[in-house]
């Protein structure tokens, strides 16, 4: 017979039991035998901030002490940032790395100590439960919408993995976390597809927790031009934000990230000229290769075709080479051939 004095003396077995048990259910499944839901998800609000800039606003988390991560489309060219945190402290951020390709950001806040959320380990399966936290546009206060994780797609062009949700993701909650129902970060929230509903998409927390970590790193050897400019010392980031800023049409930016002997041999009106033509332009692929000024990178381009309508897609590939003039990366020659 098992006696009340039995069970008090095997209680530290029963214990140490009972941790093991949750621990190798965490192990397998990225779950805790605690309970999760809407207070686990309430409390993670607390580490989102609102993003605001002459030009557009937009969402943010907490992901490192004094380290916010957004989108890189919410701060590029935006000026005059301002970050607003749950307590509505106004705080002034400095851009220290970003991932055009990836479209992520990382703002350092020196004057502010928050803890980080945390990031889910385990990746999400279809239906699960998740929560899109941002603040919509202009607005000043946060909106939860909640969903179910609809699909696990790739992206068409490049690597990037995105988590498909019918949680409500509106303009202004780009940058914001997709959290379970743990308040645990599963995604970053990135874009939405105008005219469909209910449809929104998150790049995937595996591939955002470890390309941050990289991130942070290269800020680390920034030269004070570079932190002015909005970027760490990474050569492979230079030639996205070229391909970034020329497919958005802005010549004259992109044309500025050209060595002084680029543009004395391809003057700015001549170059502007073979862009005429392009409809569209999207980077593919982009790394350092084996040398330390020289990065591969590939891209689509799409151009008007001769009829009304018709368009003409072409693949080009192959390596920049790049210079350090006053403490910048410049793209200085290249060698870009097309995809037969």
């Amino acid at each position: 017979m098992i006696t009340f004095k039995r069970i008090k003396n095997l209680l530290p077995q029963l214990l140490a039991i009972a941790f093991l048990t949750v621990m190798v259910l965490y192990f397998i499944t990225g779950k805790t035998m605690i309970a999760c839901g809407a207070k686990s998800v309430i409390n993670a609000i607390d580490g989102v901030v609102r993003i605001e800039g002459e030009s557009a606003s937009g969402s943010g988390f907490w992901v490192l002490p004094g380290i916010v991560l957004t989108n890189n489309h919410v701060v590029s060219f935006n000026d005059n940032l301002k970050v607003i945190d749950s307590k509505n402290n106004v705080l002034f951020p400095k851009i220290i790395a970003t991932d055009s390709m990836r479209d992520l950001a990382l703002l350092e806040i020196s004057e502010n100590y928050h803890p980080a959320l945390e990031w889910r380990k385990k990746p999400v399966g279809l239906i699960d439960d998740v929560f899109a936290l941002g603040f919509p546009y202009n607005g000043p206060n946060i909106t939860v919408t909640r969903g179910i994780v609809s699909s696990l797609k790739k992206d068409e062009y490049d690597d990037r993995e995105y988590i498909q949700t019918d949680a409500a993701i509106n303009e202004g909650n780009s940058g914001g976390p997709l959290l379970d129902n743990c308040g645990r970060v599963v995604g970053i929230n990135t874009l939405t597809i105008w005219n469909s509903e209910n449809m929104g998409f998150a790049t995937k927390a595996d591939q955002v927790e470890k390309r941050i970590d990289e991130m942070f790193e290269k800020s680390k050897s920034a030269s004070p031009q570079e932190i002015a400019a909005g970027y760490s010392n990474d050569q492979a980031e230079m030639v996205a934000r070229y391909y970034d800023v020329l497919g958005q049409g802005q010549f004259e930016n992109a044309y500025d990230y050209y060595s002084q002997e680029r543009k004395a041999r391809l003057p700015f009106e001549n170059w502007k000229k073979g862009f005429e033509n392009t409809y569209f332009i999207r980077l593919k692929t982009v790394y350092l290769t084996e040398k330390s000024n020289e990065v591969y990178a590939s891209f689509i381009a799409t151009d008007f075709g001769e009829r009304w309508g018709d368009f003409v897609t072409k693949e080009f590939y192959g390596e920049w080479n790049l210079v350090r003039e006053d403490g910048l990366w410049k793209l200085d020659t290249s060698n870009m051939a097309q995809l037969e």
